[in-house]
């Protein structure tokens, strides 16, 4: 899948390209906007030791990762001009503080559209991303989250339009697919796959009951198995 900042449309100037080259782009300074509010590139933390949303955080004084041809614009408070944010593969276990953390980090932490807190070492998902209702965009895949009752919380974030779990324990339960589109419905891709309109008929007639008893039942067998042996 393309980066965020790419399925974003752009429209091409003249001076792109010179004699059938394409011209090399300068960096240029990007801020929010409310009648386009998605323009800037995500803040990128990834990869820096960041275990916990509570208190200072020190990594987050230094500057995020440089996007090759966009400056984001801070504030004179330090927040930044975006909308998304990158916090993949770093030591996160659990969502305290998450909500503050945003607010600390974004001058419009309402409108966060985009986040990937894919590898790490989340094991729920928390009411906490609830309040960011304009969410069209969650990567939660490479975490710890154990079941599939987790995805519940989702369906209150109406946007949500692509949304990864896999490297997750719960996707090894029966009829983990269909159990995400059922309880959040407007969902266009699934761990990084198109919903299908076969996918959202099965969907909506998916027992959930059923299936979360079937589960438990093999959970039970399994159980039963480890003790016998």
């Amino acid at each position: 899948m393309t980066s965020f900042y790419h399925q974003l449309p752009r429209f091409p100037e003249d001076d792109d390209f010179k004699d059938g080259k394409k011209k090399k782009q300068k960096r240029v300074a990007v801020t929010f906007n409310t009648e386009f509010p998605y323009p800037a590139p995500p803040i990128d933390f990834s990869f820096r030791n960041l275990s916990s949303f509570e208190g200072n955080v020190p990594d987050l004084d230094e500057e995020p990762r440089r996007h090759p041809t966009k400056i984001i614009c801070r504030t004179n408070q330090g927040k930044y001009e975006s909308t998304a944010l990158k916090l993949c593969n770093n030591l996160f276990e659990k969502w305290k503080g998450f909500d503050s953390f945003i607010a600390k980090l974004l001058h419009h932490p309402e409108a966060l559209y985009w986040l990937d807190l894919s590898f790490n070492f989340m094991y729920t998902i928390d009411s906490e991303i609830l309040k960011f209702p304009q969410l069209k965009i969650l990567y939660l895949h490479g975490n710890a989250i154990q079941t599939l009752s987790e995805v519940d919380k989702l369906s209150h974030l109406s946007q949500l339009q692509s949304l990864t779990l896999h490297g997750n324990a719960l996707d090894e339960e029966k009829g983990y697919r269909l159990y995400v589109i059922k309880k959040v419905p407007n969902l266009r891709a699934l761990d990084f796959s198109r919903v299908t309109k076969s996918e959202i008929t099965s969907a909506q007639n998916f027992t959930v009951s059923l299936m979360l008893n079937g589960t438990r039942r093999g959970k039970q067998k399994r159980k039963t198995r480890s003790a016998d042996l």
